[in-house]
């Protein structure tokens, strides 16, 4: 019997709004999986190698992304790092073996140790928790001045087949042009002889390409970030993504002071447009409150063994403005029930995780924003004014008592009395009080849970796919425009899908301006809340330094995350799925296939 879906969740799910997706459902749904509920880690690199190494590993057999705050890096010392691996010749995968040492070769490694200090034969076992640890002893022997002897016998050849449907990698990958588990080691020792930031980038990135992109591909992803300030910072800068294996991305984290280096800003423009570097500002730390950072996707805040469990909130199922307000509530509740049975019904392992008590947050995001903008009639440029003006008149009635007691929705009446709009702009208005009344609403429910954060706004990059729109179009990814009204996914994972979204606005049609008033007015609503996360805030065109400063010192936006403008080439990324907008209609009326 499923004890996951209780009466309460149920109600919930039921909810055509309540967009449930990805790892929460599977945990509700799949319990035999052992499925945890989060979709990210967030691990702060803290110089030990080995245990955070094997919380990426542990994390991305989950299929979820991993988190890597780089600003503590030191260099480490220099090691010769002296080793070799021993696979028998009887091992299916023997033939793919380059470097391996002889059986001869290996029994007198074997008869060396039993009278010499200076070996470390260390025997690997086939299972992950084996191959982890095996990790960690490397390092500690490659620290120790020991030549190290693995003993590779029983890893599994490539491809097998097993219960759970898996496909295992195998020392050295399925195919040619993978990579295999004894590639780690290989990663491992070369970080050790030169302790570069760039050989961990390798090596974090490598672990990805073997974990989540060998045998079954997992949707994982390993991304980083430093600290502007930090020793390392351009050198981590300066590396190219190109040369990292497995998918991955930087980040930079930003305060003002940055600002007093014009060499370095300008380097971090140029990375923005040239590689879609991440741009994360520092969240003030109050005293006794631990350091937030942003996590894969830059939407959410959290903490060193924070987890990250987020799920969207579909206004594309909203027939009215006010019923934002009920789906935007319903959608609270059913993440913050999902966190506190997740917590309490699953042992999570201390080492990766924080207890439930200090790891208070959920994620709550949207998407189909621009199917109800269709909905609703309202363009974004007509939506953004409502949100502005709405701000303002509730930033001129502050010290005003009598006003201030009033509910947003009242607010709106008194708004609509007092000027005379054309009907879009008081639609407009209307979406925006309601707005501001979810959040008010949604904000009471989180704080009854006791969270800290609760709403940001994340890609729902594959998600958004899982969901449609009062008239059956799929729903559009968060609350931005999409690229086309068609759009065709060429995914290695889940094969070619196209989708329509009816005739909603695209991005091309909506402008960086407007886009950007609107995340940004967005945020500020999020923040009157006290619950806030961030958004994945997307460019449309490249920035420069003017934008830099003005991002930094005026903008309410947390952080960026993609640089979407065309001629950024992001084809060394890994993820096993393209998206391609459809814009053009062919003959027989059908999209074209713009691959």
């Amino acid at each position: 019997m499923n004890n996951r879906i209780t009466p309460e969740i149920s109600e919930l799910l039921a909810k055509p709004w309540c967009g449930l997706s990805g790892r929460p459902t599977k945990f509700l749904f799949n319990p035999e999986l052992k499925t945890h509920a989060p979709s990210c880690q967030m691990v702060v690199y803290k110089n030990d190698l080995g245990s955070c190494i094997k919380r990426v590993a542990e994390y991305l057999k989950f299929g979820a992304g991993v988190k890597v705050q780089l600003e503590f890096f030191k260099k480490r010392k220099e090691s010769d790092c002296s080793w070799y691996y021993y696979v028998p010749d009887n091992h299916p995968d023997y033939t793919k073996a380059k470097d391996t040492i002889s059986l001869s070769d290996f029994n007198s490694y074997k008869q060396v140790k039993t009278y010499e200090n200076n070996f470390e034969i260390i025997k690997v076992k086939d299972s992950m928790e084996s191959i982890e640890d095996s990790w960690i002893a490397f390092i500690l022997a490659a620290e120790n001045d020991k030549t190290i002897i693995l003993d590779l016998s029983d890893i599994r050849p490539a491809g097998l087949n097993l219960k759970t449907g898996v496909i295992s990698t195998g020392l050295f990958g399925i195919n040619e042009e993978e990579e295999g588990f004894v590639s780690v080691y290989y990663w491992i020792a070369h970080h050790l002889r030169d302790g570069n930031i760039g050989t961990l980038l390798r090596l974090l990135g490598g672990l990805c390409k073997v974990v989540a992109r060998g045998g079954t591909h997992k949707n994982g992803i390993v991304t980083t970030a430093i600290r502007w300030d930090s020793p390392y910072a351009k050198e981590y800068l300066d590396f190219p993504l190109a040369s990292i294996l497995g998918s991955s991305k930087k980040g930079i984290r930003l305060t003002k002071d940055v600002l007093l280096h014009p060499e370095l800003c300008e380097l971090i423009v140029e990375k923005v447009n040239k590689e879609s570097l991440f741009l994360e500002k520092v969240e003030k730390v109050e005293e006794g409150h631990p350091e937030l950072y942003h996590n894969v996707c830059i939407g959410l805040l959290i903490e060193d063994k924070g987890s990250c469990l987020t799920s969207p909130t579909n206004a594309g199922q909203c027939k009215t403005p006010f019923e934002l307000i009920e789906a935007l509530s319903d959608m609270t509740k059913l993440l913050c029930l999902i966190h506190t049975k997740w917590r309490k019904d699953v042992s999570a392992d201390p080492s990766m995780y924080l207890p439930l008590d200090k790891d208070r947050q959920v994620g709550v995001t949207w998407v189909g924003w621009a199917n109800f903008l269709r909905q609703q009639d309202v363009t974004y440029a007509d939506h953004v004014w409502g949100l502005k003006n709405f701000r303002l008149f509730l930033e001129n009635i502050k010290g005003d008592a009598l006003l201030e007691s009033k509910s947003y929705l009242e607010l709106l009446l008194e708004l609509r009395s007092n000027f005379s709009y054309s009907k879009n702009k008081l639609r407009a208005l209307d979406i925006a009080a309601c707005l501001w009344q979810a959040y008010k609403q949604a904000a009471v429910i989180g704080a009854e849970f006791g969270l800290e954060r609760v709403f940001g706004i994340e890609p729902t990059q594959r998600c958004y796919k899982d969901f449609v729109d009062l008239d059956g179009f799929t729903t559009c990814r968060n609350i931005d425009p999409p690229f086309g009204r068609h759009q065709q996914r060429n995914s290695s994972v889940h094969g070619d899908e196209l989708f329509y979204h009816g005739e909603v606005q695209t991005v091309d049609q909506v402008g960086q301006d407007v886009h950007q008033d609107h995340c940004e007015e967005w945020q500020r609503i999020m923040n009157s809340t006290g619950l806030s996360h961030g958004i994945s805030f997307d460019n449309y065109r490249k920035i420069d330094i003017v934008w830099l400063v003005d991002f930094i010192k005026d903008s309410p936006l947390k952080g960026t995350y993609y640089m979407q403008e065309h001629k950024v080439d992001q084809s060394y990324l890994d993820k096993g799925t393209v998206a391609i907008a459809c814009d053009l209609i062919e003959d027989d009326g059908l999209p074209c296939n713009c691959g």
